[in-house]
């Protein structure tokens, strides 16, 4: 009798690429505490007043709030990948646009980089967790969700780390 094609190879690329996914998941995590702990530092850089501080504290929680819809239709209409595909770059956006904010001290490109990071965290979310789902047996659905989601604290650890680090060593931007 002939052997079936492919052998193994659709679970092993399903583990590949629920370990990819899952990535992104420790990913926002590392995201979101790295922010929360830097935004005191940004708010003495950027000479932030009570209300613009209290702001950017909440950025993330405004976003979350008026994003989540977009970003859900965002994902039905287009698909999953480009969904994640759109939250990298929105994450990749605001990460870049940090640097004009250093350089010029202005509020408003802080306030979108913090925007941009913060709707990419969500597009990501919204994305990933349907994947989980929908990936393998649906017996299992609950445990690939509740397996990708302990990643989560495990990259919230690493971004407080890392924020910690950058500033026991005071990293700034190279002055001319």
């Amino acid at each position: 009798m002939p052997k079936p094609q492919g052998g193994n190879k659709p679970k092993t690329t399903f583990i590949f690429a629920f370990a990819l996914a899952a990535s992104l998941v420790a990913l926002w995590g590392f995201g979101h505490r790295l922010h929360d702990t830097l935004v005191p530092v940004f708010g003495d850089v950027f000479q932030l007043p009570g209300l613009r501080r209290t702001l950017i504290s909440n950025v993330y929680n405004f976003v979350y709030v008026l994003g989540a819809l977009p970003a859900a239709l965002y994902a039905r209409r287009f698909g999953y990948k480009a969904a994640i595909l759109l939250g990298l770059g929105l994450v990749a956006v605001g990460a870049f646009t940090f640097y004009p904010a250093a350089e010029t001290l202005a509020f408003r490109y802080y306030l979108i980089a913090t925007i941009c990071m913060a709707q990419g965290w969500l597009v990501l979310e919204v994305a990933a967790n349907p994947l989980f789902a929908v990936w393998g047996s649906p017996k299992r659905a609950v445990f690939r969700l509740n397996l990708a989601q302990c990643l989560f604290p495990l990259g919230a650890l690493v971004g407080i780390f890392v924020a910690n680090w950058l500033l026991e060593h005071n990293l700034a931007l190279p002055q001319e």
